[in-house]
């Protein structure tokens, strides 16, 4: 298997749709993970609960907002695993769960709306033992 280096990895996180489907196979984030043929016993899985806030006038809670944060969230903790773990094969990350909550509120003096949002995603990055 040809090993990438630590620049196309990143250019891929950079340019990839990350699909956050939880509970499923991220195919789109895994090198043919599939046709591997690895056991449990050849992967080392790191996770990690990355907690992030956002916030706005409106529209904090909107699914897209939210699917957008959790994107932008999972792929600042995988780069940054990418780099800290650079000497390994990455074989496939994702994100397994995420909640998170919402408010909005109004200034009582001014009449300014504001909304802010923070959450928690649970994040996963597999890499091929040596």
């Amino acid at each position: 298997m040809k090993k990438l280096k630590l620049e196309d990895l990143l250019e891929h996180i950079e340019t990839s749709k990350l699909a956050i489907d939880f509970g499923a196979d991220l195919d789109e984030t895994s090198l043919n993970f599939k046709s591997l043929n690895l056991s449990n016993s050849d992967i080392v899985r790191i996770e990690e609960d990355v907690r992030f806030s956002w916030s706005g006038v409106t529209g904090c809670n909107s699914n897209d907002r939210a699917q957008s944060e959790y994107q932008q969230t999972l792929k600042a903790w995988v780069k940054n695993k990418l780099y800290e773990h650079r000497n390994w094969s990455w074989v496939r990350y994702g994100a397994t769960e995420a909640n998170g909550r919402c408010n909005s509120s109004k200034d009582p003096w001014t009449g300014v709306r504001r909304c802010g949002c923070s959450g928690k995603l649970k994040c996963y990055i597999e890499f091929r033992k040596s």
